[in-house]
């Protein structure tokens, strides 16, 4: 994903990764499908890609309407959300099922799951600060080039390994709390 992810940087800089976030899209389907089942978890050929599509379609616009309203927003739905993709396909509860389902879930234990997915984002952002800090001396045309385009595929390496840990990182929260009486905060401390 992160070739694809390069590739697609370097032939089009200004598109915002078209026809490749469509393909990261359908991939992240499946690796959360193949977790879940490594997992034990659901019935075979539960929750289908409909399902997924539709969470994460309502679930983005509403993320990012809580983003542009404050930001607080945004990380609450985030946050409270987190499981939604995971519980559409591992219970099929439909679109707005899942949801409601995940804000359920994750009452009593956002703090947590906040916590260890702003870690998981940690490294990606001190890359493109990094990459970013770089860019501001005054280098030459050649090692500007050389250092942009290995900027360009250690952040699509890194996008790409904090996309798959945020997919995984649900499904093991998921099973965590599909456990009764069993808290987020206590196996986090």
């Amino acid at each position: 994903m992160a070739l694809l992810g390069l590739a697609n940087d370097i032939r089009d800089p200004e598109n915002f990764g078209g026809a490749y976030n469509i393909v990261n899209f359908v991939v992240y389907f499946f690796v959360v499908r193949a977790v879940i089942r490594n997992e034990g978890l659901g019935r075979e050929n539960a929750g289908g890609f409909g399902t997924y599509f539709g969470v994460s379609i309502l679930s983005g616009l509403g993320i990012v309407l809580g983003y542009l309203l404050l930001i607080v927003p945004g990380i609450v739905l985030s946050v409270r959300w987190f499981l939604a993709y995971v519980i559409a396909v591992v219970e099929d509860r439909g679109v707005t099922g899942s949801l409601s389902e995940s804000w359920e879930v994750t009452e009593g234990n956002s703090w947590p799951i906040f916590l260890t997915g702003l870690l998981m984002f940690l490294p990606f952002i001190a890359i493109l600060i990094l990459v970013e800090v770089i860019f501001e001396f005054n280098l030459s045309y050649e090692v500007q080039d050389a250092i942009y385009y290995a900027g360009l595929a250690i952040m699509n390496a890194a996008f790409s390994a904090t996309g798959v840990a945020t997919l995984v990182m649900g499904v093991a929260v998921y099973r965590m709390l599909a456990r009764a009486g069993e808290d987020v905060a206590g196996v986090f401390a």
